[in-house]
């Protein structure tokens, strides 16, 4: 990441950067895409408590490439470059996720607790990367579909124990797993 100081760069390389910067006026607060949180806990009696939420989040304008010298038919623009790499701020970006959780305490036991999470989540995109090129730049939108970081399942355990003189043993454990349904997209 380069400083935004015109005077520690060249004067051409200083020019080629703001030609990349996208001014963006203010707008209102209204107009942003909210992140979506709908929770609901419960407590167990002295036992514990028993958590769930929901949470949902969108992003549009989010950076994503194209290659401007894509092959047409077998023959790129320009036979003598490469790949050329347009940063585009046309990406989406969907998130959704549930998570169910209880938290256990052994009654007259002070400290002694565990605590068991059940998560999905499902995190779809366009690209993962905003230098991350599509399988076909004249049509990039065909590359919706879940994220690298898309783990569907995961699993936590905790177990917390208090031992001598405010010290504590804390065990836990995460599984995690990626399940792929095709037949949503």
């Amino acid at each position: 990441m380069l400083p935004p100081r015109r005077a520690l760069l060249p004067r051409a390389i200083a020019d080629e950067l703001e030609k990349l910067q996208d001014p963006v006026p203010p707008f209102p607060g209204a107009d942003a895409r909210p992140i979506v949180e709908v929770a609901y806990e419960r407590p167990l009696g002295e036992f514990g408590n028993f958590r769930t939420d929901y949470m949902l989040t969108r992003g549009d304008d989010m950076l994503r490439s194209i290659n401007v010298n894509a092959p047409a038919d077998g023959v790129r623009p320009d036979p003598t470059a490469g790949n050329v790499t347009e940063i585009q701020s046309t990406g989406r970006r969907a998130a959704d996720r549930i998570t169910v959780a209880t938290m256990l305490r052994a009654p007259g036991v002070r400290g002694l607790m565990g605590h068991v999470m059940y998560q999905y989540a499902n995190t779809r995109n366009f690209s993962d990367s905003p230098l991350g090129l599509p399988a076909d730049s004249t049509n990039p939108d065909a590359d919706w579909g879940p994220s690298t970081g898309d783990i569907r399942h995961r699993v936590f355990f905790m177990f917390n124990t208090p031992l001598l003189y405010g010290i504590r043993a804390v065990t836990s454990a995460e599984t995690s797993f990626t399940w792929v349904d095709t037949d949503w997209l």
